[in-house]
């Protein structure tokens, strides 16, 4: 993977405010203690390579079988966050026009393996025990979340 793209982190440059609020209301030196590092960001924002902290590395390919990969991960050299996408979209023709499946990983709630959710002519499914014993898993309702997010 190589670094696509470079971002200001929208968490870091809360930071900044979160300072710039605080100035005079704490102890000058607990005040440049605190804020030292980032304060120094800020007077140097004319240098891009030192704001933007976010990089963001991916790729996408397609597999022999027909299988359309999106791979993407965002990182903060500062504060140490991260953003990742895995998306895999697979070749499908049904009858009535051609549709194709997307798998989407979901980070599992105790930390383990991410779950596989599947959606294919607005059917969702997904590999976790809780969707095959009751039809419904929060999986599920997180990523349909997400997907109402995205354009707003």
């Amino acid at each position: 993977m190589s670094a696509r793209e470079w971002y200001i982190c929208p968490f870091c440059k809360k930071d900044i405010t979160k300072a710039k609020e605080e100035y005079g209301k704490i102890p000058v030196d607990k005040f440049i203690k605190k804020y030292k590092e980032n304060l120094i960001k800020e007077y140097n924002e004319d240098d891009e390579e030192e704001t933007e902290s976010v990089r963001m590395d991916g790729e996408e390919w397609l597999d022999d079988d027909g299988t359309f990969h999106i791979d993407y991960g965002m990182d903060c050299n500062n504060c140490g966050r991260n953003w990742t996408i895995k998306v895999r979209v697979h070749p499908t023709m049904s009858d009535k026009q051609s549709a194709s499946k997307l798998t989407f990983k979901v980070p599992s709630k105790s930390g383990g393996e991410d779950h596989e959710v599947e959606v294919f002519n607005g059917e969702y499914k997904c590999d976790c025990m809780s969707f095959k014993t009751r039809k419904k898993c929060s999986h599920i309702d997180k990523l349909k979340q997400k997907i109402k997010g995205v354009g707003k």
